[in-house]
């Protein structure tokens, strides 16, 4: 099941213990919130953020009896420094809409509109996000994650066995916390730095959590992912082509969220998005 935004935001909160005082003046006065809807989701996001939390406005557009579409950003300061976190969420300032859950059978009354409405999704892929399988099977098998995301390590290993002469499974990054960008980059340079059992790599990148970590010490433990023997290569292909590196994740992440999609994974087969996130009896029968 997806995550919903208030679980990031518990998780947010979770890691800012012994958080330090931060004066609002760390958000950018220009993107105040401005409008009625904004400033009372601003007012009603506060008590749920890390202490002394600013918010500032990205973009806000209406969308539909009074629900508009956020981009926002979340900025505070704790003993790692300023850290901040991206959110795009709709709402009407009391109301966040994520899901619809129908709770006889726990299936996402939103996912499944779209699903039936919507035209097939066209997502762009490369030979380098294929993860396992072949990729002329006529069954495409994508999802979108975090590597801090427990839902989302066990969505790879499921569809990763799912994979075979019928199924072509790909992987995308949709990062949604700083830290999961250092892990994603390294993931990446190993795969075009030559490193051969990138399975083994983005299996391990998924046990280890960084939360806590700054980004240079998210960028050791990263690497710990890596075989021992490929490690300095992989390093040195990050430093020599970090700026390519980010832009190409970044780009997976900016489609992801274009898609309207605030949590991960997301899984999407033959153009379709799995209705509930990561629901393997639904994926199941859809791959039949």
């Amino acid at each position: 099941m997806l995550r919903s935004f208030f679980f990031c935001l518990m998780a947010l909160a979770l890691a800012s213990i012994g958080t330090t005082a931060v004066a609002a003046s760390l958000c950018d006065p220009q993107k105040a919130p401005q409008t009625r809807t904004a400033k009372t989701l601003a007012r009603n996001l506060i008590p749920y953020l890390p202490d002394q939390s600013c918010i500032e406005i990205n973009r806000e557009e209406a969308l539909f009896s009074g629900f508009n579409y956020f981009d926002l950003t979340v900025r505070w300061k704790d003993q790692q420094g300023e850290r901040s976190q991206q959110v795009i969420e709709i709402s009407d300032g009391r109301y966040v809409l994520g899901q619809a859950l129908d709770l006889t059978d726990r299936s996402d009354v939103i996912a499944e509109a779209k699903a039936r409405f919507a035209p097939a999704l066209e997502i762009p892929l490369s030979a380098e996000d294929l993860a396992a399988g072949n990729p002329n099977a006529s069954t495409v098998v994508v999802a979108f994650g975090d590597y801090d995301c427990g839902y989302c390590a066990q969505a790879y290993e499921f569809l990763h066995g799912k994979a075979g002469n019928t199924v072509a499974f790909y992987t995308k990054d949709f990062v949604l916390f700083p830290n999961s960008l250092v892990q994603a980059k390294v993931v990446l340079a190993a795969k075009r730095a030559g490193v051969q059992d990138i399975h083994a790599v983005k299996s391990g990148m998924y046990s280890k959590s960084m939360a806590r970590m700054t980004p240079q010490q998210a960028t050791q433990a990263a690497l710990e992912a890596v075989p021992a023997a490929e490690r300095e290569k992989v390093k040195a292909y990050l430093d020599q082509h970090d700026g390519q590196i980010s832009a190409t994740i970044q780009e997976s992440t900016h489609f992801a969220r274009a898609q309207g999609w605030s949590g991960t994974p997301v899984v999407v087969i033959n153009g379709r998005v799995v209705p509930g996130g990561f629901n393997q009896d639904v994926i199941s029968e859809m791959l039949k």
